[in-house]
């Protein structure tokens, strides 16, 4: 079987990119992608870009597989895509499978950035940047990079501020950080903690239930404290889950200089920490 050309972009803890394939003759694309529930406009407009720059075509194939069943394509060589998005796809075992060609050339050229021409490798995030280099061989000494970041994960909330400031803090249990309620023990601010959170739903709650607030608002709606409204990507709510479980085993602060209490938590190799 012949080796593939494989382009990994990986999306910092799980996403890649890959690109494989011998190209064809015309040069034109064929991206095989993963939509996750946040929209193709950015992958359209790239591809759209694309075509209109190099006067090639751009085939996009949408996903619903979490992997685009690159592993299995790559390995058959059979129906490929030139590059894969994908989120958990094995770079590792394919590279050790001697199934891709590096990146070396892809990571040195140069491209034009508001900062003016840099390398690829430099403009990439280069805190992850190393993240995706291998050895093809345990023999082999050199390591190179099969692999690209994507995109990095971002996590966040959304809260309903049309009735999160006339929700009043009555929660029996537990106290909530400075500056969460204002005047007459209304809410002022989105959670700092998980604990607040938790008082924030209990508050919530009893919101519901007839409160003098609701009633004066005549508000007639029954309010959910916490909601997912992810799509087929619901897995993602993980993304939350891991760093609030951090912060419930008591690691509120960074004990290392410079880094967040995430990174410090869990960088599992730090014997300073280990007891966490």
């Amino acid at each position: 079987m012949k080796k593939l050309y494989l382009t990994l972009l990986l999306l910092i803890s799980a996403f890649i990119l890959v690109g494989c394939g011998e190209k064809s003759s015309s040069g034109d694309l064929k991206i095989s992608y993963f939509d996750g529930g946040y929209g193709s406009e950015w992958i359209q407009n790239m591809a759209a870009r694309f075509e209109e720059q190099t006067g090639k075509k751009v085939e996009l194939v949408k996903c619903a597989e979490a992997t685009c069943g690159a592993d299995n394509y790559i390995k058959s060589g059979y129906n490929l895509s030139d590059i894969y998005i994908a989120e958990g796809v094995n770079w590792k075992s394919l590279v050790q499978g001697n199934y891709l060609e590096d990146l070396t050339s892809v990571y040195e050229a140069e491209v034009e950035t508001k900062a003016g021409k840099q390398k690829v490798k430099d403009f990439m995030n280069q805190r992850i940047v190393n993240n995706f280099y291998s050895q093809l061989q345990i023999k082999t000494p050199d390591y190179k990079p099969y692999a690209m970041p994507w995109s990095a994960k971002v996590n966040g909330m959304a809260y309903n501020e049309d009735i999160l400031f006339n929700v009043k803090h009555l929660a029996k249990n537990g106290t909530v950080s400075e500056g969460c309620v204002g005047a007459n023990e209304l809410w002022c601010s989105t959670p700092k903690t998980v604990a607040d959170m938790k008082v924030l739903f209990e508050d919530i709650l009893d919101f519901n239930n007839d409160s003098a607030e609701k009633t004066a608002l005549n508000d007639t709606r029954n309010y959910v404290p916490f909601g997912w409204c992810g799509t087929i990507n619901a897995d993602s709510l993980s993304f939350l889950l891991i760093p609030w479980w951090a912060e419930t085993q008591g690691l509120t602060e960074s004990k290392i200089a410079g880094e967040c209490s995430f990174s410090d938590f869990f960088n599992f190799g730090n014997t300073v920490n280990s007891h966490y």
